[in-house]
């Protein structure tokens, strides 16, 4: 579960204070301008999962809304991680059955 949060976490932009301080300003801050397409490729191997998810699933709304809705994602992932760890918890050496 934990690599499925961390694929989700790179395909999605991070907070809106952040994003505007790496796009370039007076181009077009789409969700599929290039600065935005270059950061959300940037990675290695683990991250290929989200550019194929990137290339095939265009957004259509804005960077502030597709922000806000994919930071509820995340934060539902980590919850249901956190979940199954505390629910499948067996005590001290027993983490892993």
């Amino acid at each position: 579960m934990v690599l499925l949060v961390n694929s989700v976490s790179h395909l999605f932009p991070p907070w809106k204070r952040c994003i505007t301080g790496w796009q370039v300003q007076g181009r077009s801050s789409g969700m599929h301008s290039p600065p935005t397409e270059r950061h959300i490729r940037a990675g290695s191997f683990e991250h290929r999962f989200a550019i194929v998810m990137n290339v095939n699933f265009k957004v259509t709304e804005g960077v502030e809304t597709h922000t806000s809705r994919t930071q509820v994602i995340q934060a539902e992932g980590v919850g249901f991680t956190y979940g199954l760890r505390k629910q499948f918890w067996a005590g001290r050496s027993k983490e892993y059955r």
